[in-house]
């Protein structure tokens, strides 16, 4: 019974608007019983041993939209050195708090551990796409695959054509590499 006050104490203490619209909790609440006096009339001897309770809760809170933009910035920061600047988040990074630790109660200090994860896509540039072009026109339709597959972030190649250029056996690209279109198709969980 006391420990179901406790939580509806820390419940309207919530409600009454201690924790922000946009903050978490960081840990569980902290609930400090404290002895209260006793309910009986002054003067009077106590029939049943009832007493108030008074109970203070604590709860450290943090920012959750700015702890989501900072593991944010830190992992992409981490993504941009080891994938490099090519790559781009797709979607959202998701974190997730691990561990908390109380530094310093008393100044409301607390460490998470928070593991975080996103999914990064390789971009190609337009002057890349260009540069692109220019080396498969002329090529033999082997040939421009093998060179396309070799090209960072591309992992699959499909050659069509609504008009087959002038090479009759329609075994080489075109040599106009304006006449040449590569379509990036990229999705997540590659």
């Amino acid at each position: 019974m006391q420990k179901r006050l406790i939580e509806l104490a820390c419940e309207h203490a919530e409600a009454a608007g201690n924790v922000q619209l946009n903050e978490d909790e960081a840990g569980p609440y902290q609930a400090i019983p404290q002895p209260g006096a006793s309910w009986q009339p002054e003067g009077h001897p106590a029939l049943q041993p009832h007493e108030y309770e008074r109970v203070t809760c604590r709860a450290e809170v943090y920012n959750a939209e700015q702890a989501q933009a900072q593991v944010t910035e830190l992992l992409s920061q981490e993504a941009t050195t080891h994938l490099g600047s090519a790559y781009v988040l797709q979607g959202e990074v998701t974190p997730t708090v691990s561990t908390i630790t109380t530094i310093d109660a008393r100044k409301g200090i607390v460490a998470f551990q928070v593991q975080a994860e996103g999914v990064w896509a390789y971009q190609l540039g337009a002057a890349q796409l260009h540069r692109l072009t220019t080396l498969v026109s002329s090529k033999p339709l082997q040939q421009a695959r093998s060179l396309l597959l070799h090209t960072q972030g591309i992992h699959q190649v499909t050659v069509t054509s609504t008009d087959w250029w002038d090479d009759a056996s329609q075994q080489a690209l075109p040599p106009d590499p304006n006449r040449i279109q590569i379509v990036v198709i990229s999705w997540a969980g590659m």
